[in-house]
């Protein structure tokens, strides 16, 4: 991570995946028991249960290895649902940017794909550009080849059906977490500041005046993020 270990406290919602904190990652762990103690969800998707999961609202047992399942019923959930910072997502990652016509996805194999040295010509996953050798965006995610649209494709058979039946976890938990985590009022959050009440150091600090420009819409530039990486605001901001 980027920022300070104090910074969960802010959070709204945590989702712990694979790991014990409670009791491998105490310090970290404090400060998610401080986000709990603000009102914030805490989810624990792991087969065990474990001293992290007696501490989080929910507890998701999935079958060992069936993790990229969930993730992929998770992000199906937020598309379809459009659970995400439509807003941001246009204006400050690839999500508009269209793809170009050599990219594909078949029989569980990415276009481009060389059998005899075993690896990708990523060449087909390139950007479409325009005459001036830039990427072409499509804001109002028409273009069935934008990113935002590929990904939809790409997910499309992550059912809840789908998921329950790989993971072996019931379809109303999976549905219960996805709606938890994906629980953000972006309206309700362009008129509040963030918390501060742990931000005494210089990282938490430049990220509160981040947070207030990004609501306020001051950013004008690229902060090197990619779709999934702010498919959902966590932290309402």
């Amino acid at each position: 991570m980027t920022n300070h270990w104090n910074d969960l406290a802010n959070s709204d919602c945590v989702l712990i995946m694979g790991s014990n904190a409670a009791e491998n990652h105490p310090i970290s762990f404090k400060w998610v028991l401080r986000a709990k103690d603000r009102g914030a969800t805490l989810i624990h998707v792991d087969p065990r249960f474990t001293r992290t999961s007696g501490q989080c609202h929910h507890h998701v047992g999935l079958r060992p290895g069936s993790d990229i399942a969930f993730l992929g019923g998770m992000i199906k959930y937020i598309l379809d649902n459009k659970l995400y910072f439509e807003e941001y997502v246009r204006d400050y990652t690839n999500a508009p940017l269209v793809v170009n016509k050599n990219y594909g996805f078949k029989n569980g194999l990415f276009a481009g794909f060389d059998a005899d040295k075993g690896a990708y010509d990523k060449k087909a996953w390139a950007f479409e550009l325009d005459d001036k050798g830039v990427p072409v965006r499509d804001t109002s995610f028409k273009n069935p080849r934008c990113v935002l649209n590929l990904l939809r494709e790409h997910y499309k058979r992550y059912t809840v059906a789908a998921v329950a039946k790989a993971t072996g976890t019931p379809a109303e938990d999976l549905e219960t977490v996805y709606k938890a985590f994906a629980a953000t009022d972006y309206e309700a959050a362009r008129h509040i500041e963030p918390v501060e009440e742990v931000v005494d150091d210089l990282v938490a600090t430049l990220r509160a005046n981040h947070i207030r420009r990004v609501r306020d819409g001051q950013c004008t530039v690229y902060a090197g993020l990619t779709f999934l990486d702010i498919l959902v605001n966590v932290e309402r901001i």
